[in-house]
């Protein structure tokens, strides 16, 4: 499973600022995300369940024909 395409990023701009990546990256500090502390309350949230739910399904479908 390919984990990245689960999870909802928050800036997928390919041409953004450095001051953007910035001001993304000083919010995750400040709100302690991604910390060893909280690491596995980030990822469940971050995750695209919906998508993963979907994407399951289809091959459930596919595979009872």
């Amino acid at each position: 499973m390919k984990l990245n395409e689960y999870i909802d990023h928050t800036l997928l701009k390919a041409d953004a600022s450095l001051e953007q990546i910035q001001n993304i990256c000083t919010e995750a500090i400040d709100n302690n995300f991604f910390t060893a502390e909280h690491l596995f309350d980030d990822i469940q949230a971050s995750i695209n369940s919906t998508e993963m739910a979907r994407r399951r399904f289809r091959e459930i479908a596919g595979i009872s024909g």
